[in-house]
This record gives structure tokens, C-alpha cells and sequence, in this order.
């Protein structure tokens, strides 16, 4: 029996339980899910401390919970973490008029259904049928590079697979006109999860 503790975003969160669900049993394994953006505490400093197998996500940015600084003896296995974000090139952020839910304290409309452009038009007080009128008719391609916000992400993607001996980034670039990959800009759709 071990102790496999994954660590990372929502994708994470996901691999832990289709581990959980589809193969843990085999081993009698014990799995757990670290949030890598939530502060270290002393509860999650001892979680990765106890495990045998430590299932990390390679991001481009720096979050709280570092596994680079935690003394563990368990074997680490990296996973790129994957996104579509150049499939929407506003989004980020979340929506101006966002608030918590009692069932959802992200709220609907957080960072993976929020809109820069959309934000700046409610900001300025345009009415909503001008809004809408506006977006409907905008040209995304004439105000916003999308070929080379495509070719910076992919660059990223690619240093992300390096990290972890993954290469999602040529099932992207091989699949992405000829199946639906992405949910949202964070989240995977079933074929490239």
C-alpha cells in the first residue's frame, strides 16, 4: 500500500480521482489532493511529508505550495498543467459583477468564464444592447494577434512538456481543428484529459 499524493489546479484534482476510481484499488493505494495554490500550511506540509508517491503539476508561475521546497523522500512524478487559454484571448479574469455563491464561492462567472473587453464596456457604462451589438460585430483577429498569443502559449506548453517528459503539446496542435479539447481555458474536455 502507498500513499500517492497529487498536487496542483483542478486538472490535479482530476487525476486524483480517476486514479482513486480506476486504479488505486490495485495497489490498495491511499490518494490525496494537495491544492497547489493554497498556502502550505502544516496540515499540507505533513500530508506530503507522509507520502510514498507525490503526483506534481508543472506550472509556469511560482505557487505556495512548492514541492522543489519540501524535504520529502517520495518519489515525484510531473505533469504539465495544460490549457487552451489561446482559444480565449480576454479571458483571465473574472467577470466585473462576479460574487460568491453559498453552493459556489468561486462564483459563475470567475477567472475561466470572465471577459477583459466585456469588463471594460460594463466599466464604462455602455448599455447592454450596445454591448452586445459590439461584440457580435467585433473582429477579434483585427484588435488581438491570436497567431502569436497561439505560438507564445505553445512555446510555454512545450517547455511545460520538457519538464515532465509529456508531450501534450503536439496532441494539441495535431487534434485541436478536428476535436473539441477544451471546456474552458483551464479545464480539459474529455478526449485531450
Amino acid at each position: 500500500m502507498r500513499r500517492v499524493v497529487f498536487v496542483g489546479n483542478c486538472q490535479g484534482r482530476r487525476l486524483q480521482e480517476f486514479y482513486r476510481e480506476t486504479l488505486a484499488y490495485l495497489n490498495d493505494d491511499i490518494t490525496d489532493f494537495v491544492v497547489s495554490y493554497d498556502p502550505l500550511t502544516e496540515e499540507i506540509r505533513q500530508t506530503l511529508l507522509s507520502a510514498d508517491v507525490i503526483v506534481a503539476q508543472a506550472i509556469d508561475s511560482e505557487h505556495p505550495v512548492d514541492i522543489g521546497k519540501v524535504d520529502t523522500t517520495a518519489k515525484t512524478i510531473w505533469y504539465p498543467n495544460v490549457t487552451g487559454i489561446f482559444l480565449w484571448p480576454w479571458s483571465g479574469v473574472e467577470h466585473i459583477r462576479n460574487k460568491p455563491l453559498p453552493h459556489f464561492d468561486v462564483g459563475p462567472c470567475n477567472l475561466d468564464f470572465g471577459d477583459r473587453w466585456l469588463n471594460r464596456e460594463i466599466a464604462a457604462g455602455v448599455p447592454p444592447s450596445d454591448i452586445v451589438r459590439k461584440y457580435l460585430d467585433l473582429d477579434v483577429a483585427k484588435v488581438f494577434n491570436l497567431q502569436r498569443f497561439y505560438e507564445l502559449h505553445m512555446e510555454q506548453a512545450r517547455r511545460r512538456d520538457a519538464r515532465t517528459g509529456f508531450d501534450m503539446t503536439s496532441v494539441i496542435e495535431r487534434e485541436l481543428t478536428e476535436r473539441k479539447l477544451f471546456i474552458s481555458p483551464a479545464h480539459l474536455d474529455l478526449p485531450l484529459f
